[in-house]
């Protein structure tokens, strides 16, 4: 899976660049801090970690499974106790 590690590797440095150069992103400090202390757990990380180190990429084969993904990614601060219903995020 190299193509997938450059990936993650390009995306996680241009993203938390972009986070750290924003002075007017509120939730900077709070991100930044999250990001520092995932990266802290892991022994191949000297900074920030963004991506998790389990993620299995998979082809969304199907209009059922790309639909089945999009609702779990909506889900996802249902299931947090973030909100109660996904259009409240």
């Amino acid at each position: 899976m190299p193509c997938f590690q450059d990936f993650k590797k390009f995306t996680s440095k241009q993203i938390v660049a972009a986070i750290e150069a924003n002075q007017h992103e509120s939730r900077r400090d709070w991100m930044l801090k999250i990001f520092s202390e995932e990266g802290l757990k892991n022994s191949r990380n000297k900074n920030y970690q963004f991506w998790r180190q389990d993620s299995q990429p998979q082809e969304l084969y199907s209009l059922a499974f790309i639909f089945q993904k999009i609702n779990y990614i909506h889900n996802n601060p249902v299931e947090a106790g973030i909100v109660e219903k996904p259009e409240h995020y």
